[in-house]
């Protein structure tokens, strides 16, 4: 298999399964020094499917079936010691006829087994015969400033690019730049370099300082460190690999940067030795398991392990795990133990190295003090986990908010595995999994809910499975990863991965995955979805149903219409139920909420809030950027008054996207359900909400003399750096740059999404008599749109800072479509013809969205569904009526990925559950109300949501802080909770009640999934857009039910309340 002089050997393992087959291939370096960049090349009649692991591959088709592969090492597996060797794989589909079951050898791999063009790397070459074109060939990284000899040179930080060759230790520092510990971890390849990893990107991304490592450098190489997790991190990595901080005898010390190493340690004695987390990261996954042979620690993605021999966790004593303060404060990295915060015992990270922050910010970790469990922690068998934030952190909903409608994207939450080679037979006949098939077919699509079984007597801690078909997957599955190959002639071959919820399997056990698709073939518009539907031969590759997987395409010649006929003659609808609630109070309290979150010069003569007070008043002072966050996009000498707007969150950063669709979303619910709000009352408390906000906007839009846009502010605030402060923003002092977009650096979305703000709150103040307003608003949303329209692109490409919190997952077709849509209501509301705007959304609509997808929802990236009600109500346009109420059904019935609690609620993601089902609610009661409810379905939805909201759950409990019986107590919010790192996770109520806010909720389909803690911000966070639908589904049920707003008097007697003389 080797040339001659390749300085590398291939083994060939791995097995066959039906039509593919998965290939482990050990590549060892037998030469005497160290490779780097290896390559290696063959020639095949099969075909690689997806991408492999431990390599890249780039192909030649040799004509005659034949594809010429080369193999280049990559992140972990890119450099090879000498002697040692790493194993890399990849899954293929068969070319020719090799057998569905057995072991793969290189007789059946490789046309030519002998003639293969074996391998390159670091300084060794040989001839070949058919060179093949490195495709990226690797060149001295370009630093980011010229090489200055006084300082040396500064090298940007930036996992998705090159490798950094040429870095001198001795002169040279690292840029990190705005860089967030949320998508970076520190690690060491096998050979000892200098690793910055992405593993949360969809392939995980590695930049290697090549012939550098750890004890070639110090703290100052890695300059100034924004945030203080990473700062954490590196200098754990550097402590460890220079030897600094202490090595007590009778300390493990557990590390989590070393690619792929595992150790063993016996004799290790729990009731005397200690486990130490010092040189830990803080963002790395940590499992703890029982095991055949002891008690396992593994971190991922470094694949990094260590055993203790003969030891199990009960034995342990929760005292002897040592972690430093942010770890446990903040990570809950003691949670993978099952024990308390209290329990372990905090040292301090003083003395190691670590890099500087900015001017002013400390790095935490001095403190230390004992853990008070002194005894064995006992128990069963165990197996836990925690840290692996990826893109998370205290902002999981800022990354999980987008859709699956409409094309769109929504990543699920998962903790991928660059290290780790999925299962070797994932799709064996053998296999300890059954694949069933259900769900339902609609118009030229499908939705496809697979129950995977474990039927062996063992955990399945990850499973796959491989099926071909003729049919497309849209949007993003549910419980599942997927990964498609075109097999051409119409067939696509998909791997399916259990991940979040679904990675795992009790035996016995099953989990429900699902994901939306596109019809290949017809098969009908309506009824069930089986497995002879949905697969190539009626089962999963290596798993035949009862077609025995032939490899026939199911069609249907004759497939039935699906008539659209036009709505009935109305009836009135049936009467809705409620609960015992006073909607006028919890109206009223919502927009308390939005006051405890604004920013700016808060006007003493009608603020509330009492422990709420100016913040923000340099913004747009600290440096205004055309697009990302960095020196060749800073704009010198530019200065705006940004002051205003509000904090996104339980954070103080301000946000373009979720801000533009809580406005849309509030003001729509002012124009549909004005009458709610003036028998409430409320009416001025939202128009002054609303006003807070677009006068925001307007600052935030800067315009020529001709009133064009020029760019459009999309960000205040770093994000990073804010994350790293636990305190109110009044007493913050951290600069707070500027993001914006230009026609350079675009962004359609967030100012399409503005714009249809601008516009719907311009209907919203002309109704009530503000004309000029409304017509600054409306010309300003014109400009904005014109804009958004003319320079296309996805602001999160243009703004990579944004991408942690609130990536545009969704793409810009719906805001587009969403702002068109509000235009042509506003042109409309001023007295114009608004036909064009509407021509232009329904076109958007029906050739870039093209339906909805039934298991998601409205939410700040995704504008479909408001596009698609919106879209009904104006033009009656009977298929996307059609597709809005096959939409509420499956929220009413719960099908297509929604899951309904033996409560009621209606759950679709963990990461602020109630927010997707407020916003289901407010639009079910626009429909209702608007369109078409003929058996009053989509109005006891509406009700129901707001009624479990309110406390009419299992739990008996309130959901909106400050409201009802047993609410909220510790809502994430910094500025709510009084209480800075030290006291983050004391257990105490926060000192300030968040009156009228909207926690995340149950984290699951499980109406007790929710918990009441500061540190939980997947069940409780708030955000501005929480609120936004919950307002407009409360302003509906008072016309529906009434409701008293408590009086001024009343309101003077809540904690921290303050009315206004004269209000």
């Amino acid at each position: 298999m080797n040339s001659i002089l390749s300085p590398l050997s291939v083994t060939v393992g791995g097995s066959l399964w039906w039509n593919g087959f998965t290939a482990d291939l050990t590549i060892t370096n037998t030469s005497s020094s160290a490779l780097s960049n290896w390559t290696y090349t063959f020639d095949t009649a099969h075909k690689i499917s997806g991408n492999p692991w431990g390599a890249t591959f780039t192909s030649v088709d040799l004509g005659n079936g034949i594809t010429r592969y080369t193999l280049t090492g990559a992140g972990w597996a890119s450099s090879i010691p000498p002697g040692g060797s790493v194993t890399i794989g990849f899954n293929g589909s068969q070319g020719t006829a090799i057998g569905n079951s057995g072991s793969l050898t290189s007789a059946l791999l490789f046309t030519n087994a002998g003639g293969n063009t074996g391998g390159t790397g670091g300084e060794h070459h040989h001839p070949d015969p058919d060179p093949v074109v490195d495709p990226d060939p690797i060149t001295p990284t370009d630093p980011v400033v010229e090489p200055n000899p006084g300082i040396g040179r500064v090298f940007a930080i930036n996992p998705a690019a090159a490798d950094i060759i040429g870095f001198n230790p001795a002169l040279d520092r690292l840029d990190f730049g705005d860089v967030s510990v949320h998508n970076l971890i520190v690690g060491k390849t096998s050979t000892g370099e200098v690793a910055i990893i992405n593993p949360w990107a969809w392939t995980p991304e590695f930049q290697i300082i090549r012939g550098v490592s750890f004890d070639d450098l110090t703290a100052a190489n890695f300059g100034i460190v924004q945030n203080e997790h990473l700062r954490q991190d590196v200098g754990g990595v550097l402590s460890w690999e220079l030897g600094l901080g202490p090595r007590n005898s009778n300390t493990v010390y557990v590390r989590s940067h070393e690619y792929g190493v595992q150790e063993r340690i016996e004799n290790f004695n729990p009731a005397t030795m200690k486990l130490s987390f010092l040189y830990y990261g803080t963002r790395e996954r940590l499992t703890v398991s029982d095991t055949a042979e002891g008690l396992l620690i593994s971190t991922q993605p470094t694949g990094q392990s260590l055993l203790l021999v003969g030891v199990t966790r009960s034995q342990l004593i929760p005292a002897n795990l040592e972690f430093h303060h942010d770890q446990v404060v903040e990570d809950r990295l003691e949670d993978a133990f099952g024990v308390t915060v209290a329990q372990v015992t905090i040292v301090s990270r003083n003395g190691l190295a670590t890099p500087q922050g900015p001017a002013g910010q400390i790095t935490d970790g001095h403190q230390s003090r004992p853990g008070n469990g002194l005894t064995l922690i006992g128990g069963g068998e165990f197996s836990g986990g925690a840290g692996g934030h990826g893109s998370g952190d205290d902002h999981g909903h800022h990354d999980h908010g987008g859709g699956m409608g409409g094309g769109t994207t929504d990543p699920p939450v998962t903790d991928p595995d660059p290290v780790t080679p999925p299962p070797t037979d994932p799709v064996s006949p053998t296999s300890p999994f059954t694949v069933t098939v259900g769900g339902n077919r609609w118009w030229n699509g499908f939705t496809a809910e697979l129950t995977v079984t474990n039927i062996s007597n063992t955990r399945l801690n990850s499973w796959s499975f491989t099926f071909d078909t003729v049919h497309k997957i849209s949007g993003s599955p549910w419980g599942a990863t997927v990964q498609g190959t075109d097999l051409s002639g119409g067939i696509t071959r998909y791997v399916v991965t259990g991940s979040e919820w679904a990675a795992a399997i009790a035996p016995g056990d099953f989990v429900k995955v699902g994901f939306n698709g596109t019809q290949g073939t017809a098969i009908a518009n309506e009824g069930a979805l089986t497995a002879d539907l949905l697969f190539l031969g009626g089962g999963i590759v290596g798993q035949p149903g009862a077609g025995g997987n032939t490899g026939g395409t199911p069609t249907n010649p004759n497939p039935p219409t699906d008539p659209i006929n036009p709505d009935p003659d109305p009836v009135d609808p049936p009467a809705i139920t409620n609960g015992d609630h006073n909607y006028g109070e919890a109206l009223q309290k919502s927009f308390l909420f939005y006051e405890a979150n604004r920013s700016g010069n808060l006007d003493e003569a009608t603020k509330r809030i009492d422990w709420r007070g100016d913040s923000g008043l340099r913004d747009g002072r600290d440096g205004i950027y055309f697009g990302g966050q960095n020196s060749g996009n800073l704009q010198t000498g530019l200065s705006l008054d940004l002051t205003g707007g509000y904090h996104d969150a339980g954070d103080h950063g301000k946000f373009g996207l979720p801000l533009a669709s809580t406005l849309a979303t509030l003001a729509w619910g002012g124009v549909e359900f004005s009458n709610g709000y003036q028998t409430s009352g409320q009416m001025d408390d939202l128009l002054a909400t609303i006003r807070w906000g677009t006068d925001y906007l307007l600052k935030a839009h800067v315009t020529n003399a001709n009133g064009e846009t020029v760019f459009f502010v999309a960000q205040v605030g770093n994000a990073s750096a804010d994350h790293s402060l636990w305190s109110a923003p009044e007493t913050q002092t951290i600069a707070r740059p500027a993001m914006a977009v230009t026609p350079n650096k675009p962004g359609s979305d967030v100012a399409a999404g503005s714009a249809a703000a601008l516009a719907a709150a311009s209907i919203l103040f002309r109704e009530a008599g503000d004309f000029a307003y409304a017509d600054e608003l409306l010309v300003n949303a014109q400009s904005l749109y014109r804009f958004a329209d003319t320079y296309r692109g996805k602001y999160s490409d243009s703004i990579p800072e944004v991408r942690n919190y609130y990536n545009s997952w969704s793409g810009y077709e719906d805001e587009l479509a969403y702002g068109a849509a509000w235009l042509s209501r506003a042109v409309n509301s001023a007295g114009g013809d608004g036909s064009a705007y509407l021509q232009k959304a329904l076109n958007i609509y029906n050739s870039d969205i093209g339906g909805l997808s039934r298991g998601w929802t409205h939410n700040w990236d995704d504008a479909s569904y408001g596009v698609a009600v919106m879209l009904a109500q104006d033009t009656g346009n009977q298929a996307i009526k059609q597709d809005v109420t096959r939409w509420l059904d499956a929220w009413v019935n719960g099908t297509d990925g929604v899951q309904i609690t033996d409560g009621g609620l209606r759950f679709i993601s963990q990461w602020g559950s109630l927010r997707y089902a407020a916003n289901t609610a407010m639009l079910a009661a626009v429909y209702s109300d608007g369109l078409t409810d003929p058996t009053g379905k989509y109005a006891q939805l509406a009700q129901d949501t707001v009624d479990y909201i309110l406390g009419s759950n299992p739990r008996n409990a309130s959901y909106m802080v400050g409201y009802g019986n047993d609410s909220p107590q510790q809502p994430h919010h910094r500025a709510a909770s009084g209480v800075g790192w030290d006291g983050f996770r004391n257990g105490l109520p926060n000192e300030h009640i968040l009156f009228g806010a909207l926690v995340g909720g149950p984290t699951s389909a499980n109406d007790f999934s929710y918990n009441d803690r500061r540190d939980d911000y997947v069940s409780n966070e708030v955000a501005i857009d929480y609120n936004a639908g919950l307002t407009g589904a409360l302003a509906w049920s008072v016309e529906q039910f009434g409701g008293n707003p408590l009086t001024a008097a009343q309101l003077n007697a809540l904690p921290g309340i303050s009315v206004p003389q004269g209000n």
